[in-house]
C-alpha cells in the first residue's frame, strides 16, 4: 500500500514536470521591456544581437585565446556564437547558445533536443547565474534554470542534478579551456562580462 502510494506520488511528480518542461515559453524581443508578467507565464528575454559586430566579436576572442584580458557584452556574445560548442553524450543536443547580461547576470538560453523514451523533444532551456572560483579555475553557477516552463531550481532533490548534467555535458574547445585556466577574475557587471588575466 505504501509503496503504490510513493509509487502514485512519483509518477505524478514525473508527468508534471514533463507537462510543464513542454509548455510553450513566452519569447520577447530584445528591446522589450516586460512592466507587468502573467502570472503563470514564464518569460525568455532574448540577448541583443548585431551581426555587424561580428568582425570585432571575432578579434575580441582573438585576444581572450591569447591570453589577453577583454570585455565584452552581450552582443558581442551573442556575434560570436561559438557554435562549436556540441553535446556530449545521449541527454540532449543543444543549438548554439543566446546570451543576455542584465543586473550582474549571465542569461544562457538553447534549444534542446530532450529523449524521452526514444522520442526526441525541443525545448527551450535558460538559466541564470555568475561566475565563482572553484579550485584554480572559475565556474558558472546556475541559480536558476528553467526547462520550458518547469523551474528545475525549484524541485528538491532533483534540480541540482538536472542543472549539473546540463551545464556539466558540454564540451568546451580545448582552446577556450586553456585560455579560461588563465583568468584571475571572471565578472559579472550590470550589461558586461570581463574576463583579467595577471
Amino acid at each position: 500500500m505504501i509503496i503504490a502510494a510513493g509509487l502514485s506520488i512519483a509518477m505524478g511528480a514525473a508527468f508534471g514536470v514533463l507537462v510543464l518542461a513542454l509548455k510553450p515559453v513566452v519569447k520577447l524581443a530584445a528591446d522589450v521591456e516586460l512592466d507587468v508578467s502573467a502570472p503563470d507565464a514564464v518569460y525568455y528575454l532574448e540577448g541583443k544581437q548585431d551581426n555587424a559586430r561580428a568582425r570585432v566579436a571575432a578579434d575580441t576572442y582573438k585576444r581572450f585565446l591569447a591570453g589577453n584580458s577583454v570585455k565584452v557584452d552581450e552582443v558581442d556574445l551573442n556575434a560570436l556564437r561559438l557554435t562549436e560548442l556540441e553535446s556530449s553524450g545521449s541527454f540532449n543536443k543543444i543549438s548554439a547558445p543566446s546570451f543576455r547580461l542584465r543586473d550582474d547576470q549571465l542569461q544562457i538560453s538553447v534549444a534542446v533536443n530532450l529523449y524521452a523514451y526514444g522520442y526526441p523533444i525541443t525545448t527551450l532551456v535558460q538559466t541564470t547565474g555568475t561566475f565563482v572560483r572553484k579550485g584554480k579555475i572559475f565556474a558558472f553557477e546556475p541559480q536558476t534554470m528553467w526547462i520550458g516552463s518547469c523551474p528545475v531550481h525549484r524541485l528538491p532533490m532533483l534540480g541540482g542534478p538536472v542543472m549539473d548534467k546540463v551545464i556539466g555535458s558540454q564540451t568546451w574547445p580545448e582552446t577556450i579551456v586553456t585560455a579560461w585556466t588563465k583568468l584571475s577574475e571572471v565578472r559579472v557587471s550590470d550589461t558586461s562580462l570581463s574576463l583579467t588575466v595577471q
